[in-house]
């Protein structure tokens, strides 16, 4: 295990974390394999058991490490979802201003729609087209309906990333919609409360026509409609 070394002080669970997440990423550890037993890593690394135990204990809420009774501790198979709230929650307690989480989805979300236009098939755009028109159904059914309307926006841009079919882009579409869901919902209720839903849905028409026409030529100009109302929030 070259990957593991001994461990002096200073963070010591901090630093048994951060050595195995180091053999996971290196492969040292591989997905759905059995790890060391905690003998051996308190021998290895010159820790104490208590440690070990709560660095496990970490490393499986963060959805690295998994269980198996009676059969030890595994690196887990997959993505979990539990993988990105150490991540969320450090981005949003970590002071980061509304014009910072705008920024991010922006520059995400020109990134997933220019290369949405080079991949996008017509069984695409047709997905995308159904989430349209159900955005557009819940945004006429009133601002009394606002979580529906939230939920339908998010399906929407979903729908776009979904196509790249890249499972990291959907990891990240994620991770942006919860740390901008709050300021989502004021958006929406702005655009709302001033244009009765109509600039909505004409911002989401033209991003969905700029997909379905292949259009890169207004592919930012788009994008950029979108964020008026953010733009008056910060």
């Amino acid at each position: 295990m070259s990957g593991i070394k001994n461990i002096e002080n200073k963070s010591v669970i901090e630093r048994i974390v951060d050595q195995i997440i180091g053999c996971v990423i290196s492969g040292e550890f591989k997905p759905g394999e059995k790890i060391p037993t905690e003998q051996e890593f308190v021998e290895i690394m010159g820790v104490s058991r208590n440690s070990l135990r709560e660095s496990i204990k970490i490393l499986i809420s963060y959805g690295i490490l998994e269980i198996k009774r009676p059969g030890g501790t595994y690196v887990c198979k997959g993505y979990s979802s539990k993988m990105l709230d150490p991540l969320v929650y450090g981005l949003i307690i970590g002071g980061d201003t509304s014009k910072d989480v705008v920024q991010l989805r922006r520059i995400v979300e020109i990134g997933i729609m220019n290369t949405a236009l080079d991949v996008v098939t017509n069984e695409g755009i047709e997905s995308i087209s159904v989430k349209l028109e159900d955005l557009k159904y819940k945004i006429e059914k009133g601002i009394k309906y606002i979580d529906e309307i939230v939920d339908a926006d998010v399906a929407f841009h979903r729908e776009i990333s979904l196509v790249i079919m890249n499972p990291l882009v959907e990891i990240i579409y994620d991770m942006i919609t919860k740390i901008t869901l709050f300021s989502r919902k004021k958006t929406i209720l702005k655009s709302i409360e001033e244009s009765n839903g109509e600039s909505m849905v004409r911002v989401h028409q033209n991003l969905f026509d700029v997909l379905k026409n292949k259009d890169k030529e207004n592919l930012i100009n788009a994008i950029e409609d979108t964020y008026i109302s953010w733009k008056k929030l910060i």
